[in-house]
């Protein structure tokens, strides 16, 4: 067995020729071994034979934490809330074990987190990043940053990842685009997809110089590393996303409307190409309403609509124009469920397509520019969404709902 530990908490590449002898260390009250002793024993009880391995594993976890061990924290914090982790429990018994704990996994993170552990410092950022979407808490940017901050410390590409988003898009801080495209050169080459992060930067010139040049180059390389097997829904669709668009407009390499759909397609997003009759007219209305694409307007006001398509088209061509109600109206439009069906051609609407909040997305985006213009039932309908975790506080939702720019 192979233990990777930094070499402060162990030792590193520690090889275990014989478990007796970590027995025997544990016996001598040595943090090291208990922790890999429970790691083999939990992990053995799934099938090589150890009896009683979660007893022995939740035991031997235990007295490190005992002994201060951080490690063995982050450890036994998992078997308070991973669903993988909870079939221990049955083993164990309600009298041993009790329930689900997520409250005893937080405090667990947030002691080894104190004493400099980096991966507890980083699950505490992913805590207060999600909130309840991933442990008990609710989200709190603020946290998140502390969090992220004090791990990326230590240089670890993890927390230098969370740190580019964070400071991307200002989450508990303040908005740092060059502080977040500096931390993506350091980490591209042991972290791909910090490609994606500096492909989008060059592209939107947000902490360096525009270059869709390079934006094309660096999202071609991350495609040839690391592309056909991401499994990252949010980066993969940005970097398609913008893919797509160079190759539909000729940025940063030679115009290809093929290759263009392509990408789109393959994020669900053909209607990006919707520009004359050949396409359905809830693509056309979809590109008016997200692009503001004149080619599909010019085709849909030569066309017989429904009601609900007309006076979606109407807020959206006003919208652009800069009228913060008609923001307010098209923004509450695209909120309402059952308008959205007015985009998927019949029989056609697939939920794998979009990526869950889409409208939502979109809706908020026109609200928070009619609220930032002044009107009125914008600003409230934006509070109350903030209010009741709608929308949780400080933004952490625009992540993590859609793949383009949140509220640009």
């Amino acid at each position: 067995l192979t233990v990777n530990d930094s070499t402060r908490w162990g030792a590193t590449n520690y090889i275990v020729h014989d478990i007796n002898s970590l027995r025997k260390g544990a016996e001598k009250n040595d943090s090291f071994s208990r922790y890999v002793l429970a790691q083999i024993y939990n992990r053995e009880r799934m099938g090589l034979g150890i009896q009683n391995g979660c007893h022995l594993a939740f035991r031997e976890l235990n007295k490190a934490v005992e002994n201060g061990y951080a490690p063995a924290m982050d450890y036994l914090a998992v078997f308070y809330w991973d669903d993988a982790q909870l079939t221990c429990g049955h083993e164990l018994g309600d009298d041993q074990w009790g329930i689900f704990s997520c409250s005893k996994a937080v405090d667990l993170y947030t002691k080894a987190a104190n004493l400099g552990y980096v991966p507890s410092q980083i699950m505490l950022g992913d805590v207060y990043t999600y909130g309840e979407d991933f442990l008990c808490k609710e989200p709190n940017p603020k946290l998140a940053f502390k969090w992220y901050s004090q791990a990326a410390k230590s240089n670890d590409p993890d927390a230098l990842f969370n740190m580019i988003r964070v400071l991307y898009q200002g989450l508990g801080t303040s908005v740092n685009y060059k502080q977040a495209f500096d931390y993506a050169q350091r980490i591209k080459d042991v972290e791909p997809s910090a490609l994606i992060w500096l492909g989008k930067m060059y592209f939107y010139g947000k902490g360096t110089k525009q270059d869709y040049k390079k934006a094309f180059e660096v999202l071609n390389q991350w495609k040839s590393v690391d592309g056909e097997h991401f499994n990252n829904r949010y980066y993969y669709e940005n970097a398609y996303y913008l893919l797509g668009l160079m190759y539909q407009k000729g940025l940063g390499t030679k115009q290809d409307l093929e290759k263009a759909k392509e990408y789109f397609k393959e994020i669900g997003k053909e209607y990006m190409m919707a520009t004359d009759d050949t396409y359905p007219v809830e693509f056309l209305l979809r590109n008016v309403v997200e692009n503001n694409n004149a080619q599909a307007q010019k085709v849909l006001e030569g066309k017989e609509l429904q009601d609900s398509a007309k006076t979606m088209l109407e807020y959206a061509k006003k919208a652009y124009a800069g009228d913060s109600d008609s923001m307010y109206k098209l923004g509450s439009l695209l909120h309402d469920s059952e308008n959205q069906a007015l985009f998927y051609p019949k029989g056609t609407k697939d939920d794998k397509t979009d990526c869950d909040g889409a409208f939502e997305t979109e809706a908020y985006k026109w609200i928070k520019k009619a609220a930032t213009l002044g009107n009125a039932d914008a600003q409230f309908m934006l509070g109350e969404a903030y209010e009741t975790g709608v929308i949780p506080s400080g933004t952490a939702w625009w992540y993590g709902h859609c793949m383009t720019d949140p509220v640009v």
